[in-house]
């Protein structure tokens, strides 16, 4: 009778050791299907990398439509400004503006930055921030409607804005 539980833990020394070998297979099996699986990863990764990059050049030829120097001129008044781009996002400068009570030229410094760093999405400049002179701010979307034609929309006083600038000609 004592024979009994000794080839009971036989019996379960084996099964062990069969297992073992199975459990080995299976982490070996999964570890090489984890390294395929992030090799695939990583394809993929560099696929989507290569075709960004390729929108990201064709947007930018794009985008770099916008620089240059514009004129505005409506019933409020009337501005020059140029567009230029700084690490990658749109910026704008003031050369003149008037809007028959305050008038600003140009000093030639950074004082005379009045749109913050816009970013180029699907044709529309966005994330901007247009600062006027007497020290408001607003949020502006531009789009660019011809090569010579350009579209602000920002919310003034809780009411929607649209002014439009015309690329200013070079003789």
């Amino acid at each position: 009778m004592k024979a009994y539980p000794f080839f009971k833990l036989l019996t379960l020394f084996i099964v062990l050791l069969s297992c073992e070998s199975k459990v080995e297979k299976q982490k070996a099996q999964a570890i090489a299907h984890s390294i395929v699986a992030m090799q695939h990863e990583m394809d993929a990764k560099k696929y989507y990398a290569s075709k960004t990059e390729q929108t990201v050049n064709l947007n930018s030829a794009q985008a770099d439509q916008i620089i240059g120097v514009w004129e505005m001129k409506n019933d409020y008044g009337m501005g020059i400004y140029e567009i230029e781009k700084h690490e990658g996002a749109y910026v704008g400068k003031i050369h003149y503006y008037n809007d028959g009570s305050t008038e600003y030229t140009a000093k030639g410094d950074k004082s005379d930055y009045f749109l913050s760093a816009m970013h180029y999405e699907d044709g529309v400049y966005k994330r901007g921030r247009l600062y006027m002179p007497d020290g408001l701010n607003y949020e502006v979307l531009i789009t660019l409607k011809t090569i010579d034609k350009l579209e602000l929309k920002m919310t003034l006083d809780r009411e929607p804005y649209t002014e439009t600038w015309k690329r200013q000609k070079t003789d």
